[in-house]
């Protein structure tokens, strides 16, 4: 019988598994990726106890080239139906993005990515009368979670949950909000690429930005 020396097999093993198709962070080119879904549920804590609700989003995402391979959230727009609380319904929930940090990006693509919303909501005008501009919450949190690419579909996917909590002054009504993300296709952002993947997705991108333009302006 043929025997076969186990070192030599093990490291061309692992250098297949490395090599296959599969989703891998290293094969992943720099730039601004769009990610966009529709009717995500959304676990929100009100002072009215925890709700579940949906939410539509939008959200950029910026790798970092020349060897850096940071990661950071150049765009976020979140859109809510909304909850209720002990004063009544919140009305429906808008953010944009505020900050985000820049991290490194591990080499098995893990993310860890610390952001902040800036949020508004019609409750808050009831409570905090526009003066003479709205005034927006801050929602400070994490975004953890795996960042793949996939080389045949050329896109990142995105597998992770963001969870943010109420920071400073705020209403007290609103606490916290966890929402997931499931194997999110991220594109080339048609802002830099020149391009959306599709028409359906232009139309939807442009609806999003002109509804939280507003939230941007303050």
């Amino acid at each position: 019988m043929k025997t076969h020396d186990v070192t030599k097999i093990l490291p061309a093993v692992a250098l297949a598994l490395l090599l296959g198709p599969t989703l891998v962070w290293a094969a992943g080119p720099a730039g601004s990726f769009l990610g966009a879904v529709n009717d995500v549920p959304v676990t929100i804590e009100t002072n009215n106890g925890v709700q579940t609700t949906s939410a539509d989003l939008n959200f950029v995402l910026a790798v970092g080239g020349n060897g850096s391979r940071t990661v950071s959230l150049r765009d976020f727009d979140l859109s809510s139906p909304g909850v209720t609380t002990t004063v009544g319904s919140t009305g429906t929930l808008t953010g944009s993005l505020k900050a985000s940090a820049k991290p490194p990006q591990t080499i098995d693509g893990r993310l860890n990515l610390a952001l902040a919303l800036s949020v508004h909501y019609p409750l808050i005008d009831r409570i905090f009368p526009p003066s003479p501009q709205p005034y927006l919450e801050t929602f400070g949190g994490k975004l953890t979670g795996t960042l793949t690419y996939d080389p045949g579909a050329a896109t990142y996917h995105l597998d992770g949950i963001l969870h943010l909590s109420v920071k400073g002054a705020a209403t007290g009504k609103v606490l916290s909000l966890d929402l997931p993300l499931d194997n999110v296709a991220l594109q080339p952002d048609g802002r830099e690429a020149g391009l959306y993947p599709t028409r359906d997705r232009q139309a939807q991108v442009g609806v999003w930005r002109s509804r939280l333009a507003w939230v941007r302006s303050l």
